[in-house]
């Protein structure tokens, strides 16, 4: 998709003014956007993917941080133009050609290398390098996003290409550097040519890794094992199953990080089903499970470190489903070895369960009427299911995924503890929901993305707690938001300011804005914005300074505020004509007009206003009523842009609505 550090918070990019007259910020650098020219400063790690994918250029002064590098990104691409034209002349025989040239590389230009266009990275040519000639590329395998990610990336761009980041000891220097590489599939190889970088690059997944504390019998036992077995659960999607690619989920994320930790080769063993994979390490044929559920009944044979993932078991029906009867009333499906299984027999003894060998099983069983539930975690469900499925809430204990080994590898365990403990809890999380958000992404999406790297940013500079203005650009809920799309994405931002929701909503119509976190659908807005799904609800209020409940049959004789361009003044012109209202610009305007008797009513989120009151030292402030329909907050973006609002709407749907909770609970937090 993008050669971006999958696992980085991406910040904001800021426009500021040209950098030769005011400077970028501290731990700024500055950028030049190609569209018009203008000046731009991001943060240092998003300088070569902008420059990389097209959005931007560097100041001379600035190129490659003005280190000494031998060849530039136009270079590279350049020399795996040639070996395409060279592959298109004399076929796969210009392989050989590619390599005899390895023999009198002198380091005076790229050297191209083409390697197996599936499965694992096996070289084929190499033009600096003959004796690779028939090995994996392995560090192509621990590089700044899953490999398997890599080929679809590459599957998707076509002729345009991706680009890779990985670690690659740099002969000159005999140092270990950040290599970025420029690979292109065609007919079933890829070519490839890359520069080294000063830079510490972006590790492994992403990550700059720490090396491990280990002790001597730590290390004799690695080297004693240079290769963990590592089983798996064949048909979890998306958090561990197979496809044609090999093993995905959260083992192509985790498995690259613990090589880079360990120094050992996890070696996957491809197991029929998930018994076989509990069995593997019950007899001790394997030595891991990375993404297992820490289970009471498995700790007879198996131990665990730390949890990585914590997910939550569902109740799981087809949308448009009635509230659920009692279970013990009900017809429930798990799936078989599932430790919601063990749960229901030590907790809801009564629950009659039908027990599915996979997910297709349990999923076609709802589907045609043959259960009423499937418990599951939701992102499996999601994953899996063919239909509209409807979420009635989490059962049973959290499942926390750990890592399992045989209960007798104590050593192995120490090792995977310390392993597991090095990978930071913010990138854990987006581990998970990478891995949700990788297998629904489709190849149209993915060029979409690479194609519109930076998203602008429209959003209302007043609206506590959901959105508000900062000095490095947007605070409150939708910086999370737009941290999560960074993660999970790899978008990155340009912040459109403006002095109010108005102006916000303009610069959307005018085709100014990409995007809007926080904003409720409206059958005027539908004219020039698409939406997704709702992602936060809150209430519209009638809001005075008084003791006594509204009526809002009695709004037509009285005064009433409303903030210019809310949803809510939309729905009271079409639903109640006969009320006159008052547009304010703003939550201080319209509340300072409460305070002074000017309106007797302000129709608002409370939740909002009371923050900016609050600030105001206005008290008293009164939740006379609810009226109108519920505040849905939605993200929106241009009409028309389709694929946008599909990729916008799966990313969003990685997100549990537990989590949805906690970043209201911060917003408010932060913002009082």
């Amino acid at each position: 998709m993008n050669p971006a550090p999958v696992l980085a918070i991406i910040a904001a990019v800021l426009v500021l003014p040209a950098w030769g007259d005011h400077g970028c910020g501290p731990g700024l650098e500055p950028v030049t956007k190609l569209a018009d020219g203008s000046p731009a400063c991001v943060m240092p790690d998003t300088v070569p993917v902008l420059v990389e994918r097209g959005w931007g250029d560097v100041p001379a002064e600035g190129m490659h941080g003005m280190q000494d590098v031998a060849f530039s990104e136009s270079d590279v691409r350049d020399a795996v133009r040639g070996a395409l034209a060279e592959y298109a002349r004399l076929g796969d025989g210009m392989f050989e050609t590619v390599t005899a040239s390895a023999a009198g590389y002198d380091a005076s230009s790229p050297y191209v290398f083409v390697l197996r266009g599936s499965g694992e990275p096996i070289i084929l040519a190499h033009g600096a390098a003959a004796h690779t000639v028939d090995t994996v590329a392995t560090p192509l395998m621990q590089a700044d996003r899953p490999y398997r990610q890599v080929l679809a990336d590459l599957r998707a761009a076509g002729e345009a290409g991706t680009w890779i980041e990985y670690a690659l000891n740099n002969p000159a220097v005999d140092v270990i550097q950040a290599k970025r590489s420029f690979l292109v599939l065609q007919d079933g190889y890829i070519f490839g040519s890359g520069y080294y970088s000063e830079s510490p690059g972006a590790g492994i997944m992403g990550l700059q890794l720490p090396e491990l504390d280990l002790t001597d019998e730590e290390r004799r036992w690695l080297e004693d094992n240079p290769q963990i077995r590592v089983s798996y659960d064949p048909a979890w999607p998306p958090y561990e199953y197979y496809d044609s690619d090999g093993l995905a989920g959260l083992p192509t994320y985790y498995i690259p990080i613990f090589e880079g930790l360990t120094g050992a080769d996890f070696v996957v063993v491809p197991t029929e089903t998930w018994t076989g994979a509990l069995d593997s390490i019950r007899d001790g044929s394997n030595h891991a499970l990375l993404a297992v559920g820490i289970d009471e009944e498995r700790t007879s044979y198996m131990a665990f470190t730390e949890p990585h993932t914590s997910l939550t078991w569902n109740i799981v029906a087809l949308a448009g489903s009635e509230d659920p009867r009692p279970l013990e009333e009900s017809s429930v499906g798990t799936i078989k070895n599932y430790a919601i299984q063990d749960w229901l027999d030590a907790n809801q003894p009564g629950v009659q369960y039908a027990s599915y060998e996979n997910q297709a099983e349990a999923f076609g069983a709802l589907s045609s009427g043959q259960i009423d539930s499937v418990l599951q975690v939701w992102g499996v469900a999601v994953a899996t299911a063919d239909a509209e499925l409807r979420d009635f809430g989490p059962i049973g204990d959290r499942l926390d995924l750990a890592v399992g080994y045989p209960r007798d590898q104590e050593v192995l365990g120490s090792i995977l503890q310390k392993a597991v403990a090095a990978v930071p809890e913010e990138a854990r999380r987006a581990i998970e929901s990478k891995a949700v958000f990788d297998l629904r992404v489709t190849d149209a999406e993915r060029r979409w993305m690479a194609e519109n790297p930076v998203l602008r940013v429209a959003y209302d500079p007043d609206a506590y707690p959901y959105e508000y203005a900062t000095p490095d650009g947007v605070g409150g809920m939708s910086a999370q938001y737009l941290r999560i799309l960074g993660d999970v994405a790899g978008f990155d931002f340009e912040i459109v300011r403006s002095g109010s929701w108005d102006e916000a909503l303009g610069a959307a119509r005018e085709g100014e804005a990409d995007l809007i976190v926080m904003a409720v659908e409206t059958p005027q807005r539908t004219a020039y914005l698409g939406f997704t799904a709702p992602h936060t609800l809150d209430d519209w209020n009638m809001l005075t300074l008084g003791t006594e409940p509204v009526d809002a049959g009695d709004l037509a004789s009285m005064r009433v505020g409303v903030i210019k361009s809310y949803a809510i003044a939309d729905w009271m012109s079409t639903n109640m004509p006969r009320v006159s209202l008052a547009p304010y610009d703003d939550h201080a305007a319209a509340l300072g007009a409460l305070s002074s008797g000017e309106i007797d009513v302000l129709v608002d989120s409370f939740s909002l206003a009371e923050l900016v009151a609050r600030g105001m030292g206005l008290e008293g402030l009164y939740d006379a009523g609810v009226i109108g329909e519920k505040v849905e907050l939605s993200m929106a973006y241009p009409r028309g842009q389709e694929e946008l609002g599909s990729i916008l709407q799966k990313v969003l749907d990685t997100i549990p609505e537990e989590e949805r909770r906690m970043i209201t609970e911060r917003a408010l937090e932060d913002a009082g």
